[in-house]
C-alpha cells in the first residue's frame, strides 16, 4: 500500500466517522425534545428552503470572488468544497471549516495566495452584510419597525461607499499575500450576493420558529437573530464560537417572550445540520457520477461486467458465466462481500466507487437477492443496467422445497417480499430453465421479456471426460453414483429406497458424495433398514470429485417430489454430461428442455422408487446403451453447455442493456 492509498483510506475513515458523528449527535439531541414537537410541516419546508439557498449562495458568492481573482477552478468543485467543509466545523476545537476548506481546494488551485485571499475577502464581507442584517434584531428592543427601518437605511447609504471600504481592506489584504486584487476594487455584486445570502438564512430561521410556533405573528428581529449570535460567536475568542451562538441566541429569543426558546435552538442546530448533510450527499452523489455519466456506451466495442453481489467467487455459475463472458472479450472486475447482511451492502458500495469508473454493466451474482437494493442505488446513480441471476427464487427455496421456514408467518412475509423486490429492481433476470422463466413471471408479476434463459453448464476447467483410472475398485461391481447436498429436491430418500429394492444384486454399488440439510436423516434412514451397499463420501474438491465420477458406472441426478424438482436442471446432470457418463434422472418438463429420454439421458418417474430401480437394472445390463447415451451426452454438452456457450448467451443480455443505454 502506497502513501496515497494509505491517505485515501485515513481520509475516507475520518469522513465516515465524522458523518456518523453528526448524525449521532443529532439523533441524540433530537431525542431530548422529540415528545415536544408539533411541527407545521408546510412552514418547514419553505425554511428548507431558505436554507439551502443560503448555503448555495454562499458557495456561488466564493467562487465569484475566487473567479475575480483569477482562479480557473470548476464551478462544480467549488461547490463541493464549500459544502464538504461545513462539515469541518463539527470536529473538536470547531474552528476546522475555513482551514479545511483551504487545504481541499488546494489540489485543485496551486496558487495558495489566492486561495488564501479569497478565504480572507469571504469573511470580510461576510461580516460586513451579516452586522447590517442583525440590525434587524433592533426591533425587539427600540418596538418600533420604523426606527429599526431608518437604521438599516442609514447604514445602507453609508455602504454605497462600500468600494472605498473595500479598498481599505483590500491593501491591507494585498500586502499580506501580494496577490492582484484590482477586480476586486467593485465588490457591489459580492455585498449584494451576501446580503441575499444572510437573508436566506434570516427568513430559514423565523419560519422555523414559525413550524414551531404558528401563532406567533411576523417578528422582523428574528430575521437578524441568526446572522447577530453567529459573528458574536465568529468574534468570540473561543474556537469556533462554541456555545457562544446559542446563548446569544438564547437571549434574544427569550426577549420576544418565546417560551419554547430552548427547543427553538436545539431544533436549529438539528435542522442545519440535516440541510447540510441533504446538500452534501447531493454534491457528493454529483460528483461520483460525473465521470460515469459523461461516458458513452460505445466508448468501448466490449464494455466492463461487475460481477456483484455475496458470491462464493469459485461457485460453478459464476465461474461458468465468467469464463463465457472472457471468452467473448468481456473484462470482468468483481465486487463482492460476504459480511454480515447489516453491513454488506455499505462495504459493496465502498468497494463499488473504486471501480465505478470501469463498470458498464452489473450481474448481481446467483442468490445475490439481498445485494439488489444497493446495486439499484448504484446503477440509479450511476446509470448503469443490472443483470439479476438469481438461479432460485428464495421463496421457492426456503420456504416452498426446504420448508426452514415455512412455520413462521412473518419470516415468510419477509422471504416473500425479498423475492419481489430483489426481481422488479432488476431490468434484466437471468433463468436457467424456461420452467423457473415462467415461475418467475407469474410469481413476481415480472413481464417475461425481462427474463432470459441462461442455462447452467459445467466448468470445462474441471470436468471432462478420461477412461476410468480404476479409482475405484470395480471388480465385478456396478457402481452408481449420487452427489449432492441432501436438499428435498434430490430425493435422496427414494435413491436409499430404490438401493435397498437392489439390495440383492450384489454387483451394484452405491457411491453418495457430500452433504447438507438431510444429510443425518439419509444416513440414519440407511442404517435403520440394514444397507450395507451405500457407501457415504464427505463433500469433496471439484478435481476429486470429477475422479469419482469418472470412475462411476452410472450417474443419478434428482428424483423429488417437490415442485421445484420440476422446475431445475441440476449442476450435477451438466457436470456429468461433461464427464460424458450415462444419467438417469426424473422426468420434468425442466430436463426435457435439454435432455431426450433414451438419446442422451434415461429418465424415470419422479419420486417413484420402483422406476428408478428399474432403470438402474435397465442400464447396467444395457452396456450398448449407456455407451450411446455417454456419447451423445458429451455431444449434447460440447454443442450447447460449454462456458463458450453460455457466454454468448449472457453476452446477447447484455447487448440489450447496452441497447437501451443508447
Amino acid at each position: 500500500m502506497n502513501k496515497k492509498q494509505l491517505f485515501v483510506i485515513i481520509f475516507f475513515l475520518l469522513g465516515l466517522s465524522l458523518f456518523v458523528y453528526i448524525l449521532t449527535d443529532a439523533y441524540n439531541q433530537y431525542n431530548l425534545v422529540k415528545d415536544s414537537i408539533q411541527i407545521n410541516y408546510f412552514y418547514l419546508i419553505v425554511s428548507a428552503f431558505f436554507c439551502i439557498c443560503f448555503y448555495l449562495i454562499g458557495a456561488y458568492t466564493w467562487l465569484r470572488i475566487l473567479k475575480k481573482l483569477g482562479s480557473s477552478i470548476s464551478s462544480f468543485r467549488v461547490f463541493y468544497v464549500y459544502l464538504f467543509s461545513q462539515f469541518l466545523k463539527y470536529l473538536p476545537g470547531g474552528i476546522w471549516n475555513l482551514p479545511g476548506r483551504a487545504l481541499l481546494i488546494r489540489s485543485h488551485e496551486k496558487n495558495n495566495r489566492l486561495v488564501i485571499t479569497s478565504i480572507i475577502t469571504e469573511i470580510i464581507y461576510v461580516l460586513i452584510t451579516g452586522f447590517i442584517l442583525s440590525m434587524l434584531v433592533l426591533n425587539a428592543f427600540i418596538g418600533h419597525l420604523w426606527l429599526t427601518a431608518i437604521f438599516i437605511l442609514t447604514i445602507g447609504l453609508l455602504f454605497l461607499k462600500i468600494n472605498k471600504l473595500s479598498g481599505l481592506f483590500l491593501k491591507l489584504i494585498n500586502k499580506i499575500k501580494k496577490v492582484e486584487i484590482d477586480s476586486l476594487k467593485d465588490s457591489r455584486d459580492i455585498v449584494m450576493l451576501y446580503l441575499i445570502s444572510w437573508l436566506s438564512l434570516g427568513f430559514g430561521f423565523y419560519f422555523l420558529v414559525l413550524s414551531l410556533n404558528p401563532t406567533i405573528g411576523f417578528h422582523i428581529e428574528l430575521i437578524g437573530m441568526f446572522p447577530f449570535s453567529w459573528i458574536v460567536g465568529f468574534l468570540s475568542p473561543i474556537p469556533g464560537g462554541l456555545g457562544i451562538r446559542e446563548q446569544v441566541l438564547e437571549q434574544l429569543l427569550a426577549v420576544i417572550t418565546l417560551g419554547n426558546f430552548s427547543l427553538i435552538i436545539i431544533i436549529s442546530r438539528i435542522w442545519l445540520m440535516a440541510i447540510e448533510i441533504i446538500l452534501f450527499l447531493a454534491i457528493f452523489i454529483k460528483k461520483i457520477t460525473t465521470s460515469t455519466n459523461d461516458k458513452s456506451p460505445n466508448d468501448k466495442n466490449k464494455p466492463t461486467i461487475c460481477y456483484f453481489g455475496s458470491h462464493k467467487p469459485g461457485y460453478s455459475r459464476n465461474s461458468i458465466i465468467k469464463q463465457g463472458l472472457i471468452i467473448e472479450g468481456y473484462e470482468i472486475v468483481e465486487c463482492n462481500s460476504r459480511v454480515n447482511v447489516l453491513l454488506r451492502s455499505f462495504i459493496l458500495f465502498a468497494k463499488f466507487l473504486k471501480i465505478k469508473d470501469r463498470v458498464d454493466i452489473i450481474i448481481v451474482s446467483e442468490m445475490g437477492h439481498a445485494s439488489m437494493p444497493i446495486a439499484k442505488l448504484i446503477s440509479k446513480i450511476f446509470k448503469i443496467k443490472i443483470i439479476f441471476d438469481p438461479l432460485i427464487s428464495a421463496y421457492d427455496t426456503i420456504v416452498e422445497d426446504r420448508k426452514l421456514v415455512s412455520s413462521n408467518r412473518l419470516l415468510v412475509s419477509m422471504v416473500l417480499y425479498l423475492d419481489k423486490v430483489s426481481f422488479k429492481l432488476a431490468d434484466y433476470i437471468l433463468a436457467d430453465t424456461n420452467e423457473h422463466k415462467k415461475y418467475f413471471s407469474q410469481m413476481f408479476d415480472i413481464n417475461k421479456e425481462k427474463i432470459n434463459k441462461v442455462i447452467v453448464g459445467a466448468d470445462t476447467n474441471y470436468y471432462f471426460p478420461s477412461v476410468p483410472a480404476d479409482f475405484i475398485d470395480k471388480k465385478e461391481k456396478f457402481n452408481v453414483l449420487f452427489q449432492g447436498t441432501y436438499i428435498p429436491l434430490h430425493g435422496i430418500k427414494y435413491i436409499v429406497d430404490a438401493a435397498n429394492l437392489l439390495k440383492h444384486d450384489k454387483e451394484i454399488t452405491f457411491t453418495f458424495i457430500g452433504n447438507g440439510q438431510m444429510y443425518d436423516d439419509i444416513v440414519d434412514y440407511s442404517s435403520s433398514i440394514g444397507l450395507d451397499n451405500i457407501e457415504f463420501v464427505p463433500l469433496l474438491p471439484q478435481e476429486e470429485l470429477r475422479n469419482r465420477i469418472i470412475n462411476s458406472d452410472l450417474c443419478l441426478g434428482i428424483f423429488g417430489d417437490t415442485e421445484k424438482t420440476k422446475r431445475v436442471i441440476p449442476n450435477k446432470v451438466y457436470q456429468y454430461l461433461a464427464c460424458a457418463k450415462p444419467i438417469i434422472t426424473g422426468d420434468s418438463l425442466a430436463i426435457k428442455e435439454l435432455l431426450e429420454h433414451n438419446k442422451n439421458v434415461y429418465l424415470c418417474e419422479l419420486a417413484n422408487v420402483k422406476s428408478l430401480a428399474d432403470s438402474i437394472l435397465r442400464l447396467k445390463e444395457d452396456t450398448p446403451l449407456r455407451e450411446s447415451l455417454s456419447a451423445n451426452a458429451y455431444k449434447l454438452f460440447t454443442e450447447e453447455c460449454t462456458p463458450s456457450t453460455i457466454g454468448k448467451q449472457v453476452s446477447d443480455v447484455i447487448k440489450k442493456c447496452r441497447v437501451h443505454l443508447q
